[in-house]
């Protein structure tokens, strides 16, 4: 249960908006060093976005083989070529017609040269490093990943080691106090002890 502070009593649940400030907000309550604004920025929106997919981003946990990897690369690849030669297919009565007053979209532009990127950074993309095969995972990766991530953003942006401490049988500390407070910000309903306990024996 979350301490009856005043960044516990203000995170509440809302949009994708104010998920990132009650994230931020639970950052911003720990004693952070100098010049960390731009990663901290990077670390809320990331969190974010894990919060309010729908459905949940497991994937994006999940580790693979090499063959599967180079796969994705050649559709990633593959579909974002397509796009570009779509872009490139357009003719004047389309172009305008997507200019239209109730569509407005010129970012024919700014869209291909990302299309072109993703296509050649899925194309370069080395990948010798990934194991060729990869071990049977758990279907829960949210919670302990998201509290990995946060005891390496706790420890880069405090300079202090993350640690669960025990007092009277029950655990304390400002990196659990973190992990909680952030695992209601983004509703997640796992034990945030466990998974807090389980990052820092990873690291």
């Amino acid at each position: 249960m979350l301490r009856t502070n005043k960044r516990a009593s203000a995170i509440i649940p809302h949009g994708d908006s104010g998920v990132r400030a009650d994230i931020e907000a639970v950052f911003r309550s720990l004693p952070l060093r100098a010049g960390i604004d731009e990663r901290l920025g990077h670390t809320v929106a990331l969190l974010g976005r894990i919060a309010t997919a729908n459905p949940p981003p497991d994937t994006a946990f999940r580790r693979v083989g090499r063959r599967q990897c180079e796969a994705e690369l050649r559709a990633l690849a593959n579909a974002a070529e397509m796009l570009v030669k779509a872009i490139d297919s357009l003719h004047e009565p389309t172009i305008l017609a997507l200019a239209a007053p109730s569509i407005v979209w010129l970012a024919r532009g700014g869209l291909r040269r990302l299309a072109q990127q993703a296509a050649n950074a899925a194309r370069q993309a080395d990948v010798n490093r990934v194991p060729l095969n990869c071990p049977r995972q758990p279907q829960n990766r949210r919670s302990p990943l998201v509290a990995s991530y946060l005891a390496k953003e706790y420890e880069t942006f405090t300079g202090k080691r993350p640690t669960v401490r025990t007092r009277n049988g029950a655990a304390y500390g400002p990196f659990l106090e973190l992990v909680r407070d952030v695992f209601r910000a983004m509703s997640i309903d796992d034990s945030a002890e466990a998974a807090a306990r389980k990052a820092v024996r990873r690291r």
